[in-house]
């Protein structure tokens, strides 16, 4: 269940201890299980944003710190399921702004960096929707190669070795003409894969890049991994998500991308 990182963070040992946190964490936590109804999900973000803010006037870093990945993933969801909605701009506008202060308040862990940079190019995805020439994201690229750059050297195990997946699904996407390696993006693909194998989506993007290379044999491979594995298997205890949701969305696309290669 999501609550053990937070006890954990708590420092859970003593009977009765932190009674009115627990209390708060589970609040939180069944809130974000109901995300996807779109006023949980808010609500969930709101709930870890006031526990972020309580445990840094209570002076527990780790705490705080678990909160506020939270609070990201709560606007993650929000900005990736719900996009082209009135709730998506102002999740991504948080997202920029907390993330921002949280590489000043935490310079040496990468779970800063690596949300910024999450945020910084879904800002410019939302920016350039509509448009044949992403011109927003083209301006940040070097910014975001920065920072999950930084994620990896600081915290390269952070959201399941996401900044890795991060910066290899952004050259899988772009053109050479500004960048984009994806030769690059294949061997970061594959270490967050092959460190990361019970996260989902470690194997979809993985078995992408090796699609686009033309490794169609191999990518049949990876994603036949997916789908043989046990839903225990995959995300057992992962501090950011519910297998029940993600996982079973990361299997439909699975089936689909092994229909396409025959």
């Amino acid at each position: 269940m999501l609550i053990i990182t937070l006890l954990t963070a708590l420092g859970m040992g003593m009977p009765g201890a932190f009674a009115d946190d627990v209390a708060e964490i589970r609040r939180c936590d069944d809130m974000y299980a109901q995300r996807t109804n779109l006023a949980k999900a808010q609500d969930a973000g709101d709930c870890y944003r006031q526990l972020a803010a309580k445990a840094k006037k209570g002076g527990n870093a780790k705490l705080r710190r678990e909160a506020l990945d939270w609070q990201f993933m709560s606007l993650f969801w929000v900005i990736t399921k719900f996009q082209n909605q009135p709730a998506e701009r102002p999740a991504i506008d948080e997202g920029m702004a907390v993330s921002g202060a949280m590489v000043n308040e935490f310079p040496t862990l990468g779970f800063g960096y690596y949300w910024r940079g999450v945020f910084v190019s879904h800002d410019a995805m939302e920016k350039d929707r509509g448009s044949s020439t992403p011109t927003n994201l083209f301006k940040v690229l070097g910014q975001l190669e920065t920072d999950f750059r930084e994620a990896i050297k600081l915290e390269p195990s952070v959201h399941v070795y996401g900044p890795q997946r991060a910066l290899g699904a952004m050259h899988t996407q772009m053109p050479p003409l500004v960048g984009g390696d994806k030769r690059l993006a294949e061997r970061l693909l594959k270490a967050a894969y092959d460190k990361g194998k019970k996260f989902s989506q470690n194997h979809i993007f993985y078995a992408k890049i090796l699609i686009a290379r033309d490794k169609n044999e191999e990518a049949k491979k990876v994603l036949n991994n997916l789908l043989a594995m046990k839903d225990g298997e995959l995300n057992p205890y992962e501090p950011h998500r519910i297998p029940a949701i993600e996982t079973a969305e990361d299997r439909v696309e699975a089936r689909k991308l092994l229909e396409s290669r025959h």
